[in-house]
């Protein structure tokens, strides 16, 4: 992907923040508590700080590993009754982490 298909990805999506970048050889890594990337390298803040980014805008970024929501459950209608009362017990369950991974992020 582009550094501009990217940046664009961020602009339209404000939730999105993938947890891995690499970029011409450097992985960062988003930390969620300062709202940016760190070089894994060298602590370094930002992705692009050392760059003029319209220069950079055409050159290659690889997202490494991207943040992703627990998906619920699919309920099958051959599930038992005790099947379907577990299966909206996990699903509460995987509601209430992705609410307090988000607020996490936010900070």
């Amino acid at each position: 992907m582009k550094v501009i298909d990217l940046l664009n990805k961020m602009a339209n999506d404000r939730e999105y923040r993938p947890l891995k970048i690499k970029f011409l050889g450097v992985i960062y890594t988003y930390n969620a508590t300062i709202g940016d990337y760190e070089n894994d390298a060298s602590l370094d803040y930002g992705i692009f700080a050392d760059f003029v980014v319209e220069n950079i805008l055409n050159d290659e970024v690889e997202v490494i590993e991207e943040n992703k929501e627990i998906e619920d459950f699919k309920t099958e209608y051959t599930m038992r009754q005790m099947d379907i009362q577990f299966k909206n017990k996990i699903n509460e369950l995987v509601r209430q982490v992705n609410k307090l991974t988000k607020e996490s992020e936010e900070k």
